[in-house]
């Protein structure tokens, strides 16, 4: 089990280091390219429109081979992902349009290997909280070192980095064990009841999917516009990396202790929880007058993202049968996607027509309405069911 969690930290550490790059890295390089936020938004929203639409599709065709579909759906993506990043390197300072396309590619495949890479823990039983926090450190170190190293070297490095990284995930999944099979009894009974709409199955799912867009609407602003928010309190790249790498680290103790966490409060309770801190992040980065109080505000990312990454998939594991895991975990990400979609598209028009602060307050109200559609269905249960 040790060797399997090692090997699963670093699938994770390896997703979310290029997750630095591509998404938290996406205006700074798209903007080196001649990009405007409204265009860097609309390509970031025709990635998750994409991943929207082909994340339930991965997902069921993984789900068709449980011990080897994740693998093999993985592998392509990655491939995918692979030469698009190729392309962005080519396109360098030639195309702008070209580099969107495939900087839009590589984002697009980026958030359709979310689900599964969660997967991996559900489908062999390895503990998610300390991989993910590998994730976490992954995550906030590269992106304080490019934002150290970008002005220096130009923007040039991240398309590299990309390519790397992601090979690398590629081997680190290949050597990654296979899930062990259902039995047959069990594999009839799971395409008997995939017939049924998912969602009509497990409807408090759905209400959760339906809270969170909010949520992560607001992450998705307070991160991927986190230069424009930083330059307008008065810093640059540096400040923006030092701000991300903060509310990298702060999710470390959450994810580190989530297990003890989990024996005091539930899931459900944990997750409407954190709706409050996504709206409290967002209020309090609109409200935050310079950079060290914008620092400060980082801190909360430990009660909003970090809190719902792990809780969300603790909530799955105990409410949603293991033959639909990967399915479960797909239509929880889509969420992200969607959210993505919106805050991206509108968060960029914002910022263009009436500047960041109307755009965090954007934000900020679609948090709070998602936080409230959360709370209402962590703690309506029996009336949600039968209401569905």
């Amino acid at each position: 089990m040790r060797s399997r969690i090692l090997r699963y930290s670093a699938i994770q550490c390896l997703f979310w280091v290029n997750f630095a790059i591509v998404s938290g890295n996406a205006s700074v390089y798209l903007k080196s390219q001649n990009l405007s936020d409204t265009a860097i938004g609309a390509v970031i929203a025709a990635a998750g429109l994409g991943s929207a639409f082909l994340s339930p599709r991965m997902a069921e065709w993984a789900q068709r081979d449980r011990e080897r579909g994740l693998h093999r759906v993985s592998m392509v993506l990655l491939s995918v992902f692979s030469a698009s990043a190729a392309a962005v390197m080519f396109l360098f300072g030639r195309s702008p349009a070209g580099t969107a396309f495939a900087w839009g590619i590589c984002a697009l495949m980026m958030q359709c290997m979310l689900p599964l890479v969660n997967s991996f823990a559900v489908t062999t039983g390895v503990p998610f909280g300390g991989p993910r926090a590998a994730g976490s450190v992954g995550y906030a170190v590269v992106i304080w070192v490019f934002g150290r190293i970008v002005p220096l070297t130009g923007t040039f490095i991240l398309p590299g980095s990309m390519l790397i990284v992601y090979l690398l995930l590629m081997a680190a999944i290949l050597l990654y064990p296979h899930p062990d099979p259902l039995p047959a009894p069990a594999q009839a009974e799971v395409r008997q009841e995939r017939k049924g709409f998912f969602l009509r199955r497990y409807p408090e799912l759905g209400l959760l999917v339906a809270g969170s867009v909010g949520l992560y609407l607001s992450h998705m602003v307070v991160n991927t516009f986190a230069f424009q928010i930083v330059t307008a309190k008065g810093g640059g790249t540096e400040e923006m990396g030092i701000g991300s790498a903060i509310a990298a680290l702060v999710e470390l103790p959450v994810m580190m202790g989530f297990a003890r966490i989990n024996r005091r409060f539930s899931a459900r309770t944990l997750l409407w929880v954190s709706g409050v801190f996504f709206t409290l992040k967002s209020l309090f980065t609109l409200l935050s007058p310079n950079l060290p109080l914008y620092y400060l505000t980082q801190v909360l990312q430990m009660g909003a993202f970090a809190l719902a990454t792990v809780a969300s998939v603790q909530y799955i594991a105990e409410t949603i049968p293991p033959e639909d895991a990967v399915k479960g975990q797909s239509w929880y990400i889509m969420a992200t996607t969607i959210g993505n979609v919106i805050g991206a598209q509108a968060g960029g028009f914002f910022r263009d027509q009436w500047g960041v602060d109307a755009m965090l307050v954007f934000a900020t109200v679609l948090s709070g309405l998602g936080a409230a559609i959360v709370f209402a269905a962590m703690h309506r249960k029996a009336a949600v069911q039968e209401y569905c």
